[in-house]
């Protein structure tokens, strides 16, 4: 099974979990980010047999997504950081729930709905609560103190995601390799899957 096909099939399972949830819920709820944190083992931040059926693989060196047109879309991308600043790009997948990566570890708040880190006020800032580590993989959940006002990212389903040749990636990220130009504004660039 190649990469691609092991990620599409975590994607697949984490879409079957989260449609169970919505099914056993009657709908998103606030607590449903609870009833799926329920499902983390929170010391191997695993969730139940997700974990054992696909891994995502971890990224080599040249698949960096730098660049890209900036974008006032996706409010559900937000700058992960703490006081010092934003480091960082994640996704809101649940009213709570920010996935990102792990190395952004000492990450204490989020930034969701703005188009720029450097405009504040026309986002919305909210603190973290909690941190779940992936043991094998740079992957990790922010639990938010919080629940955000946007709605989280939709995650695709089967033939929404079957045959696509392209995705769209949007971050906060630089617009040069050496990471030094144009961090804080948020860009969408299409990349090949």
């Amino acid at each position: 099974m190649s990469e691609n096909q092991r990620v599409m099939q975590l994607l697949e399972d984490i879409s079957e979990k989260v449609a169970a949830l919505r099914r056993e819920l009657g709908g998103v709820e606030p607590a449903s980010s609870e009833a799926l944190l329920a499902e983390m083992d929170l010391e191997t931040g695993m969730m139940g047999d997700v974990a054992e059926t696909a891994v995502i693989p971890p990224m080599t060196v040249g698949e960096e997504i730098v660049g890209g047109e900036e974008t006032e879309a996706f409010p559900d991308c937000c700058a992960v950081g703490n006081d010092s600043g934003y480091y960082c790009t994640g996704t809101l997948i649940a009213p709570n729930l920010v996935v990102t990566a792990q190395h952004c570890e000492s990450a204490t708040r989020v930034f969701l709905k703005g188009a720029s880190i450097h405009e504040p006020e026309n986002g919305e800032t909210i603190r973290v609560d909690r941190l779940c580590f992936h043991p094998e993989v740079d992957l990790m959940v922010l639990v938010l103190a919080e629940n955000a006002t946007v709605l989280p990212r939709h995650v695709a389903q089967g033939d929404e995601v079957y045959g696509a040749k392209t995705a769209v990636a949007a971050g906060f990220g630089t617009i040069d390799l050496d990471g030094r130009v144009g961090y804080g504004l948020k860009r969408q660039v299409e990349v090949p899957l």
